[in-house]
């Protein structure tokens, strides 16, 4: 099956709506596809605090633009770049620098029931 990441379907969530992001997704195979767009300044720290205050879905993916500041559990930190392959283990959280001079892009691919579940935990616990 082939998509134009753009042609997927504009996802609205907890995450689209309380921070500066945009998500295109689909599920294919049991896994979410999903094109993240975060503007400079983007910290979603704060979403997780009402599940343990780490993202616990693992993810992986490919940088297009930008960079991220991945932050894990166990204390430490790694900065994914463009042109980056990755990996997030459950447990980890991402924030944008604010004086970034472009936005973050990438795409990502999780197991659809660990993403549903965790979107579904942050917004009914998630307080902003």
């Amino acid at each position: 099956m082939r998509k134009n990441i753009y042609e997927m379907t504009p996802k609205h969530s907890y995450f689209t709506e309380n921070f500066d992001i945009k998500i295109w997704g689909e599920e294919h195979g049991g896994m979410v596809c999903a094109v993240h767009h975060f503007a400079p300044g983007t910290d979603i720290t704060p979403a997780f605090a009402g599940i343990g205050g780490w993202c616990p879905v693992p993810h992986w993916g490919y940088c297009f633009k930008g960079e991220m500041i991945m932050r894990y559990k166990d204390g430490t930190e790694e900065i994914v770049k463009a042109g980056d392959v990755f990996y997030l283990p459950k447990d980890h959280t991402m924030i944008i620098d604010k004086n970034a001079p472009v936005d973050c892009e990438i795409i990502e691919f999780s197991f659809a029931k660990d993403f549903a579940q965790g979107e579904a935990d942050v917004a009914k616990t998630a307080k902003m």
